[in-house]
């Protein structure tokens, strides 16, 4: 049974929003921004950029974009789209893609990351001309989960004029529209460990040297125990001193101090894998020490690519965005070509066809470049020379510098020798 014109209209309107549930913790109709840390310390997104300043979150965050930032980009362009390379090959080749991509890399450790595009037309195309990243706290949601701007004397906001931000966010939700924030998740234990380094230091400034203990009969004055006190602190720097022979000076020790350096220690490095965790998933890539075992390094790199495939496919999605806007401006279709990373299996399919035809010009590799440029382990291949049509060939093991060039002696003229080496991988002829 088909639906009625009423119940379809139904379903074409929102039967849940935050007008029917009754929700009014909205100010001026922006949304509050509900990230636990706001809500449990009364701090603002600026407190962000100071736990930047911890050298293990720093040194996170930077392994985590480094694994987009090293990749290698590529342009795609469908037979539709072929005409419009004469724009996009030059407006790409003049942007900063290394900073814009850092920027969008930004939206996993603050939620969001907004974009601000400044545009200008050459000559001939609407083309874009600066491209900056704006501060998270410029910018609010409203109900409707839209991103407004807070311009001076708008308490409501200025909702964002078309085609001139890209906003790239880290898991939004209806709830939540700023995103789930990595940084927040390093809060407390940045806290943890700037405290308990504070009292580290000041531990080892305690206990860190031998107590020097003066002895004075009971009835010294306290002019006599001033000066003797003096004499005990410059002790600390020099370790000399002259007293009578009435007086005494002894050394209090403590016997125990690996157990406490220990429990700040242990801390430390609790607090530090705790951020790790948050920012890359895992512990290993930071923290190697004693477990650097073959599987567990495998597992830890496994989620450490899942992390970095994650983080391409959101630029992927920013930048493609762009490229619609530039099509759009120009040519009145948001079609156009599809901006992608250049991934692993791609550049070795590519070198593998590059060998084929170099080692039918006669060029012959090492087993030490197989190793390195196809990822083999030694156990895993082994070198042959180019067999006769018809014949075998034998592993050539013997060869001290692993070469594979010489080709055998030819005693059967009946036909041509094949020029393709067994080792490497099938081509079609051309």
């Amino acid at each position: 049974m088909k639906p009625s014109k009423t119940e379809l209209r139904a379903l074409s309107r929102t039967f849940s929003d935050r007008a029917t549930a009754g929700e009014t913790n909205s100010f001026f109709g922006l949304m509050p921004d509900i990230d636990f840390i706001f809500t449990s310390t009364g701090e603002t997104s600026q407190i962000f950029e100071n736990l930047l300043s911890d050298p293990h979150v720093w040194a996170c965050v930077q392994s985590r974009k480094s694994g987009v930032l090293s990749s290698e980009w590529r342009m795609e362009y469908p037979k539709s789209t072929e005409s419009t390379a004469k724009i996009i090959d030059p407006i790409f080749a003049k942007l900063d893609i290394y900073n814009i991509v850092s920027w969008l890399l930004d939206a996993p450790l603050y939620g969001f990351s907004a974009l601000e595009i400044v545009w200008k037309f050459d000559g001939k195309w609407i083309v874009p001309d600066i491209i900056e990243q704006r501060p998270n706290y410029w910018f609010e949601f409203d109900t409707e989960n839209q991103l407004r701007f807070l311009a001076e004397g708008e308490p409501n906001g200025i909702i964002l004029p078309k085609w001139k931000f890209i906003i790239a966010r880290h898991f939004p939700s209806f709830e939540n529209p700023y995103g789930k924030r990595l940084l927040s998740r390093c809060f407390w234990p940045v806290t943890f460990k700037r405290s308990g380094t504070r009292f580290w230091m000041l531990y080892m400034e305690k206990y860190g040297v031998p107590w020097i203990i003066g002895k004075v009969p009971k009835n010294t004055t306290d002019e006599r125990r001033a000066e003797i006190l003096d004499m005990l602190t410059n002790m600390l720097q020099d370790a000399v001193a002259v007293i009578d022979t009435d007086q005494e000076v002894d050394t209090l020790k403590i016997n125990d101090k690996n157990a406490t350096t220990d429990l700040f220690y242990k801390m430390l490095e609790f607090s530090n894998a705790e951020i790790s965790k948050a920012v890359l998933s895992q512990t290993l890539t930071t923290e190697i020490g004693d477990k650097g075992a073959y599987a567990a390094a495998s597992a830890h790199l496994s989620v450490r690519q899942e992390v970095c495939d994650f983080d391409k496919k959101l630029v992927i999605r920013a930048l493609n965005e762009l490229i619609s806007l530039i099509c759009l401006l120009n040519f009145g279709d948001p079609t156009g070509p599809i901006f992608t990373f250049v991934e692993d299996s791609d550049v070795r399919l590519d070198l593998a066809q590059r060998d084929v035809l170099l080692q039918r010009m006669g060029v012959r590799f090492t087993q030490v470049y197989y190793e390195r440029n196809y990822n083999f382990r030694q156990d895993e291949f082994t070198l042959t020379k180019p067999e006769p049509q018809g014949g075998t060939s034998e592993p050539e093991s013997d060869d001290p510098d692993g070469d594979v060039g010489t080709t055998p002696p030819d005693d059967d003229q009946s036909g041509p020798k094949s020029e393709t080496p067994t080792d490497q991988p099938e081509t079609e002829d051309q």
